[in-house]
């Protein structure tokens, strides 16, 4: 019995590397799924805004999403249906240009258009696996994204005793969460939870909301938030495992924050706001290189040295400091492109994200083991035969 259950170990170990496969696209899965979130709550916005003739607020409701959220899922829509990708973008343009001019009505529908298609997106192209888009955790870690992005919002829409300075941002924040307690939460994630914690979070989120609405402090909104955090992160998976591909994923996302902050700065946003993209930029590409390359750099050294060395350089240091000296787009793209050179190259030499060299080692180890003690119970066997 022992030894059977020594040979299982490794197919054991092997089913769960597996299974971690898909692990590797998981956050760009959750910015996906939660920029359409966004794109949602800004268009909400923007309909109340126009619903009360409020043209100064409701068209940047609907300039947000073209330059800030939509880059962030343009391309993956487009590998699977370049004809929605495009119909989406443009009826977020035109939406946009007409707004003006639009009836209340003739407004509605065509954000009703807009959310059908990205519904449409999301759900029908297999963008993200049908699995994934099932489990609770994965809408677990959207709902905390959105989540952390309205509480951005919150902080830079800068309430003082009642009173908003900013109310796009105060508006953004009260979006974000509308969506997540009037379809998010109800249709995608409480069918899934135990009935007192789905109850508890039901209540956190409303409460959330309302305190948003009643412009309540950022030390109570972030009381909430960490309330919610908290019940939630438990549903959340494992820790992925280091992945040189997808650093690229990462490098897309800091790409599409730094051109969202550049959009805020030299155009018609708040430079807090522009701040905040830079700084999320800076974090993409942080956790690109602590959690994905370090992991895995002295892998690679020992297959290329000059390899490593160029791409931890980029990728550490030259980066960052492009986004320090507000440097231009196409400057920081270059960089982004050069160093997606390499990642490629290190991809070529053997570094395979379905099957990760901890866990592969982990793998291997364990079959030395059941070798070893296979061997060890073969000599035990011929000596107990021999002795009779």
């Amino acid at each position: 019995m022992q030894r059977i259950i020594v040979l299982i170990l490794p197919f054991m170990l092997l089913t769960q590397v597996l299974s971690n496969a898909h692990a590797a696209t998981e956050d760009i899965d959750v910015m996906f799924a939660s920029s359409i979130v966004e794109i949602r709550g800004h268009l909400l916005q923007a309909i109340e805004n126009k619903r009360v003739n409020d043209l100064e607020h409701a068209i940047p409701h609907t300039v947000h999403p073209t330059a800030e959220l939509y880059p962030n899922i343009k391309d993956r829509i487009a590998e699977k249906d370049p004809q929605l990708a495009n119909s989406i973008e443009n009826k977020l343009l035109s939406l946009q240009k007409d707004a003006r001019v639009l009836t209340v009505e003739e407004f509605n529908d065509r954000v009703d258009e807009i959310n059908s298609l990205l519904h449409k997106a999301l759900f029908n192209y297999d963008i993200i696996a049908s699995d994934k888009l099932q489990g609770a955790g994965f809408w677990a870690s959207v709902l905390l994204q959105v989540l952390d992005d309205a509480s951005d919002e919150y902080e830079e829409s800068d309430i003082e005793e009642g009173k908003v300075k900013n109310v796009i941002e105060w508006q953004d924040a009260i979006g974000f969460v509308t969506v997540l307690n009037a379809d998010i939460f109800p249709n995608m994630l409480k069918g899934k939870l135990e009935q007192g914690l789905s109850n508890s979070l039901e209540q956190l989120l409303a409460s959330l909301l309302e305190d948003m609405k009643s412009m309540k402090s950022i030390e109570s909104i972030s009381s909430k938030v960490r309330a919610i955090n908290d019940n939630l992160r438990p549903l959340i998976e494992v820790e992925e495992e280091p992945s040189i591909p997808k650093i690229k994923d990462l490098l897309t996302l800091a790409l599409n924050a730094y051109q969202a902050g550049k959009f805020e700065e030299e155009g018609e946003g708040e430079f807090g706001e522009a701040q905040s993209n830079y700084e999320k930029a800076k974090e993409y590409i942080t956790l690109a290189y602590e959690k994905h390359f370090l992991p895995l750099k002295q892998y690679i050294e020992s297959k290329d040295h000059e390899l490593m060395s160029s791409t931890e350089n980029m990728l550490k240091d030259e980066l960052l400091m492009l986004i320090d000296k507000r440097a231009s787009v196409e400057d920081i793209k270059s960089k982004i492109d050069e160093l997606n050179t390499n990642i490629d190259k290190i991809i070529a030499i053997g570094v395979i994200p379905e099957f990760p060299l901890v866990t592969g080692m982990v793998l291997v180890s364990a079959m030395l083991v059941v070798l070893m003690l296979t061997y060890r119970g073969n000599i035990r066997f011929n000596l107990f035969n021999s002795s009779n």
